[in-house]
């Protein structure tokens, strides 16, 4: 092919891909000579110096993906982050000029019942649940291209990745933290909804400190137990969950829970935070499960000795290994560690994150399929058990610096 042909062939994809109205891509073309250059590559740099597409839209146009760049009104612009379901993007709404988030169903999924009741119940608990410490959920669209959430875009990073990079977060700003995740599960609470899945990759963190609770993927949704009912008759799955922060009855029962599960999740996810490390760190999840409901993690006194004693308390009554030893609820927990928390600034590049994470992506991607799963079978049933780990080093994400703004 020679080189003239190939930057048709590319031009012709960024026709078919809507990025531009096609008036537009032809004065583009006119004004820049783009149909003229030496190849693919050189057309391509001179729409991105020119910020006409994105590095993530010239990634796909070069290699001759064009479709689902543009899904309706919403131009995806770049990835956002990847799960079990999918991957999230942002991307602009082209009617109001708004960034979104989008949770974009994969397309081997697309046409898997099970998945696609699973995003239906994640937008009926994510549309149901407004509150400034909840991540919105605005719609649900499907139609024959694809099946997508749209959602508020946070600019923010995960408690993980601040954990990962940081190590653990100081004692003031974790219950800061944890104190506004509980007001928003209190929330979620409140409308019927059990989260499920809380974790530290769930929580969102912005430059000032202000925290979000993300993907309801997994949650209970007290409107639509027929549905989760449904799904556990299809699959034959009868868990749901991150084995390193599952409460012992949801590692028995997916619908033996009340919003004290969350709780206990809550609570790992803050032992976790202040230590840097996770309640049970074996290997096998069905061990880490059965550590939650027989074992007691390593004191706070002993992995994170600066941590008050009062705090360690709380931690343990929310990592209670029966619900009615927790705090009965979230908004008990949010009272609990107001006394000690104190807001502070996170100082991070989002972009270099965005970056790094789509990065992850690709090497994810290019690995061999057989080890892309760690749970091959809960993964064919669209219901999967997730894992997380929090590596001591592998420091892969550009955060500066955790300031709380004064500690007690």
């Amino acid at each position: 092919m020679t080189s003239m042909a190939a930057v048709g062939i590319f031009l012709k994809h960024v026709e078919q891909s809507r990025l531009l109205p096609a008036d537009r891509l032809q004065a583009v073309i006119r004004e820049y000579r783009l149909d003229q250059q030496a190849s693919p590559r050189h057309a391509a740099k001179i729409l991105l110096e020119n910020r006409l597409i994105t590095p993530f839209q010239v990634e796909r146009l070069l290699a001759g993906r064009y479709s689902g760049i543009v899904l309706d009104h919403y131009r995806i612009r770049e990835i956002l982050g990847t799960g079990g379901m999918g991957q999230s993007y942002i991307a602009e709404d082209t009617q109001s000029g708004e960034k979104v988030a989008m949770k974009v169903l994969a397309p081997k999924y697309r046409n898997v019942p099970g998945m696609t009741l699973r995003m239906r119940l994640e937008a009926a608990a994510g549309t149901g649940i407004i509150h400034p410490n909840v991540v919105r959920t605005y719609s649900l669209k499907e139609s024959a291209r694809a099946t997508y959430l749209v959602m508020k875009l946070v600019r923010g990073v995960t408690l993980h990745e601040l954990i990962v990079e940081n190590g653990p977060v100081p004692w003031p700003l974790a219950s800061d933290f944890i104190r506004q995740a509980a007001l928003g599960l209190q929330a979620a609470h409140e409308q019927g909804v059990i989260h499920r899945d809380i974790k530290p990759a769930n929580l969102l963190v912005d430059n000032s400190g202000h925290t979000w609770i993300s993907d309801f993927g997994l949650a209970l949704v007290r409107d639509y137990l027929e549905d989760e009912f449904a799904l556990s008759m299809l699959y034959g799955h009868n868990c749901v969950g991150t084995p390193d922060f599952i409460a012992p009855e949801q590692s028995v029962g997916q619908f033996n829970v009340r919003p004290t599960a969350d709780i206990y999740s809550l609570g790992c996810t803050l032992y976790s935070a202040l230590s840097g490390k996770l309640p049970f760190p074996v290997r096998c999840p069905k061990e880490k499960m059965e550590a939650h409901r027989r074992q007691r993690p390593r004191p706070l006194s002993e992995v994170a000795p600066g941590v008050p004693e009062d705090i360690a308390c709380i931690v343990r009554r929310m990592m209670g290994k029966r619900p009615q030893y927790r705090f009965q609820s979230a908004a008990e927990v949010a009272a609990a560690l107001q006394p000690f928390s104190r807001p502070g600034r996170v100082n991070f590049d989002f972009r270099a994150i965005i970056a790094m994470r789509a990065k992850r992506v690709r090497l994810k991607d290019s690995r061999p399929a057989a080890a892309k799963e760690r749970f091959p079978v809960a993964a064919r049933h669209g219901l999967p058990v997730r894992q997380a780990v929090l590596p001591a080093e592998n420091k892969t994400f550009p955060v500066d610096t955790i300031t709380p703004a004064r500690q007690a």
